[in-house]
């Protein structure tokens, strides 16, 4: 009988790679063994076991399908990572083998300044306690925000102060008539503090008023007047109103709180039947409105 020569056996040929060799925290990379070959004519398919040898401290992040030919991975945190794969041939008995490492360096992306955003302004009463509200402010990266509010600017006496400048949501006390100015600026974890944003507190008295009207007199008048006192009852009026007549504004006279008084120029606003409101210093207009006619005069 003849002999047979044995069958020389031979490890796989591995061919690994990492696309791409360096990446950005959060963006996917392939770990790409699927050039390997088999040498091993006794063999079926090859199998293969991907696994990190080293990663930066903090991170969490695993293989995807480790035991595909390509698999991936997404970087969680900046520094350099270490990945082995072994590729196998044959039955699991006799199965030969062989690895191979590959390196990956991750850095950060670029850091966004953070957006601050103070709220919308707002009209208040005297002594109101006002709430502030930076909690819309964002930072493009995803990263936690510090707070930092500053009073820039309040009315003559004022004693107003901050209840906790680093809070998201501080308080003051609107403690006089006129304007609070305030800025807010964000501040990432990196350091990187965002552009001033600023909101102002307006402390009117009658700002939480609207006003009513029930009556105008007289009712009508020419249209070559140009000083026409009319006189109006209502209730809710503050000091600086003013009355609407048609599209025209006149400033009220205040008498009380029920009783204005103004002098409408009818020679512009013009002949015809029109609306009448009064419109207190928040911008509340009085409604419904009353009729007024502006009568053309006889030449």
């Amino acid at each position: 009988s003849r002999c047979r020569t044995p069958i020389e056996r031979q490890v796989p040929l591995i061919k690994a790679q990492i696309l791409p060799q360096a990446a950005e925290v959060g963006q996917k990379v392939l770990l790409d063994a699927k050039g390997s070959q088999s040498r091993d004519l006794l063999a079926g398919d090859l199998t293969f076991q991907w696994s990190i040898l080293k990663k930066p401290n903090g991170s969490t992040s695993k293989i995807n399908e480790p035991t595909l030919a390509l698999a991936n991975i997404i970087p969680d945190v900046a520094g350099n990572y270490r990945f082995k794969v072994i590729v196998a041939s044959g039955k699991e008995k006799d199965a030969l083998s062989a690895s191979a490492e590959v390196k990956l360096t991750v850095t950060s992306p670029p850091n966004q300044r953070p957006i601050a955003i103070a709220g919308v302004d707002q009209l208040v009463v005297p002594g109101s306690l006002v709430t502030l509200d930076g909690s819309q402010s964002r930072d493009p990266d995803g990263d936690a925000l510090t707070y930092q509010w500053e009073l820039t600017t309040k009315p003559p006496g004022s004693k107003a102060t901050l209840s906790d400048p680093s809070s998201v949501k501080p308080s003051f006390t609107a403690d006089g008539l006129g304007r609070f100015i305030l800025s807010l600026v964000v501040t990432d974890k990196r350091g990187e503090p965002s552009l001033a944003d600023t909101l102002t507190i307006e402390a009117l008295e009658g700002a939480d008023k609207t006003p009513s009207l029930t009556k105008v007199s007289p009712t009508e008048g020419e249209d070559y007047q140009l000083k026409w006192l009319v006189k109006l009852t209502g209730k809710n009026f503050v000091k600086g109103a003013k009355v609407r007549l048609g599209k025209h504004d006149f400033i009220a006279i205040y008498k009380s709180e029920t009783s204005l008084e103004a002098n409408l120029n009818l020679a512009l606003v013009g002949a015809g039947t029109h609306d009448l409101h009064v419109i207190n210093t928040n911008g509340k207009l009085s409604q419904p409105p009353l009729t007024f006619l502006v009568k053309e005069a006889l030449s």
